[in-house]
């Protein structure tokens, strides 16, 4: 157990001297610039049918938002591995809506 843990140290210390982020995390920016590159038509990848854009806009939304996609079947509600959930990518902060391609890479970074 205390291999384990100083490994784990060393590693989180080498994580924090060359100033990189948690792979979960990493993986979720990626995410979202796919999704924006989607979304603004950069890439090959058409929109899915169930994203559906607002119909009614409130006064925290922005022009790019789409519908909270709502189920009763607790298999999507709920799903086994967090990364199969459409949350993270339903609400982009206006930000992320309003960047082009040659400023997507400071997301990951």
């Amino acid at each position: 157990m205390l291999i384990f843990l100083d490994t784990f140290i060393n590693f989180i210390k080498l994580l924090t001297s060359l100033n990189w982020r948690r792979l979960d995390l990493r993986r979720i920016d990626q995410r979202l610039v796919m999704f924006h590159n989607i979304l603004h038509n950069q890439v090959a990848i058409p929109i899915p049918d169930y994203l559906k854009p607002i119909t009614r806009p409130s006064r925290t939304s922005h022009t790019k938002a789409f519908q909270n996609i709502q189920t009763t079947t607790d298999c999507h509600k709920f799903p086994s591995f967090p990364e199969q959930s459409s949350t993270g990518m339903l609400y982009l902060p206006t930000l992320l809506t309003s960047l082009d391609l040659s400023s997507a890479w400071l997301l990951a970074g």
